[in-house]
């Protein structure tokens, strides 16, 4: 992805991949990086079960050195191995994006996600004060 420094929307699903793991997660974070002109991601996850708190926490680190950032779309529904502790995580990590418009993040049926972490997710969002839009899901 080197030789795309000047994309500025990036748009992938792998929804139903049963071979995408945290290490392919940290891949991608490593990736992320060369992406300096990025202002939108959306990724679909949905029913990659194997995907875990380590997976969540690498693309934290990947999309929290996006410094144009202004959209992340995530979707983890049916990811059924990501807790509290790997939402925790990437919500400490989007914290310091200061040119976040949008968050959209969709953990339904995340069955390892209690209501504790809600709590946290809230009081990590709310410092980062560019955001204009939050939508989250955490239905069961």
């Amino acid at each position: 992805m080197k030789r795309l420094n000047l994309l500025r929307d990036l748009n992938l699903n792998f929804e139903f991949c049963d071979k995408i793991t945290d290490k392919g997660l940290d891949l991608f974070r490593k990736d992320l990086k060369s992406l300096t002109s990025l202002q939108s991601v959306n990724l679909g996850f949905k029913y990659c079960k194997v995907i875990k708190d380590k997976g969540l926490k690498s693309l934290g680190e990947g999309l929290k050195r996006l410094e144009n950032i202004k959209s992340i779309n995530l979707e983890f529904s049916y990811c059924n191995d990501i807790t509290d502790r790997g939402l925790t995580q990437i919500s400490k990590d989007l914290e310091g994006l200061s040119s976040l418009h949008s968050i959209k993040m969709d953990f339904n049926s995340c069955d390892k996600i209690s209501n504790e972490v809600l709590y946290l997710l809230g009081q990590n969002l709310k410092k980062v004060h560019s955001l204009q839009c939050i939508s989250l899901s955490f239905r069961k």
